[in-house]
């Protein structure tokens, strides 16, 4: 009886095809970022996030977070003392007492709170990994990145109405039904007022994705499904995505007041 061989696809060999082809081509990225986020702003919180960050940033931050919470001058103050908090400093988390930001920022994971008012900060961790599209399960896991935030709930810092978001939360669903899974990206302003392209999530059918936080109503979208029969592109750019340049599509979104505008990409 002759023995079967078998072929073992080696994370060194999946990174040679990684290397060689471009991942719209060949490769896809993977990160559970819109999970996370999605935790995060469960439950009625509001999050301002701080600076994407790599392994020694993220070291770096947390000594400036540190820092910070001994910081005295208001909220605003507190948070220019991290820099990987700058991003953070919309207005709704300027308003808030700066004995809770400071209390947050002194103890990252713990919630603290006063007169119905909660105020948590912490640093969450994305994971990433490139997968092979022609080969299922085949994947190398790539370096985590980390992000720095601040969130609450509960009534405003004036003991008023419930304290709200000054901006929009992008989210983007797969509403093709007809090519299975899509990998989409976007190309948007960030709360900073600087441009910022992102992506890839893996989208399934009816699947959705929080993507961005913009004040801005225009914002630019990619999509194409997995198995590379429909694209959704247009002839704005090309913006760089992990390396890629991508045509986007335009969008002008008729948002009237901040809150959260889903963005679906249809095939009908």
């Amino acid at each position: 009886m002759r023995r079967q061989r078998s072929t073992t696809i080696t994370p060194f060999i999946v990174f040679l095809v990684l290397l060689a082809a471009p991942a719209t081509a060949l490769a896809s990225h993977i990160t559970n970022k819109s999970e996370v986020r999605s935790s995060l702003e469960s439950d009625g919180w509001t999050v301002a996030y701080g600076k994407e960050l790599d392994q020694w940033q993220q070291a770096r931050c947390v000594v400036e977070i540190a820092a910070a919470a001994i910081i005295s001058g208001g909220t605003a103050a507190v948070l220019a003392g991290a820099e990987c908090l700058r991003d953070a400093a919309v207005e709704s988390v300027k308003e808030l007492p700066e004995n809770l930001v400071k209390q947050a920022l002194g103890n990252l994971g713990q919630v603290f709170s006063s007169d119905g008012l909660e105020v948590q900060a912490n640093i969450a961790t994305y994971n990433h990994k490139e997968c092979l599209d022609f080969w299922p399960n085949t994947c190398v896991a790539t370096p985590n990145t980390w992000q720095a935030y601040i969130r609450f709930r509960g009534r405003s810092s004036s003991g008023g109405a419930p304290a709200g978001p000054d901006y929009e939360t992008i989210v983007l669903k797969n509403e093709c039904y007809k090519h299975g899974d899509i990998w989409t990206a976007i190309h948007y302003q960030k709360l900073d007022g600087s441009w910022a392209s992102d992506g890839f999530w893996k989208l399934s059918p009816g699947q959705t994705a929080t993507v961005a936080h913009t004040r801005n109503v225009v914002y630019y979208v990619w999509a194409r499904s997995v198995d590379s029969t429909v694209f959704w592109a247009g002839d704005k750019g090309p913006w760089a995505v992990r390396g890629d340049p991508l045509k986007f599509i335009e969008v002008r979104a008729n948002w009237g007041s901040w809150g959260t505008w889903t963005h679906g990409f249809r095939c009908d």
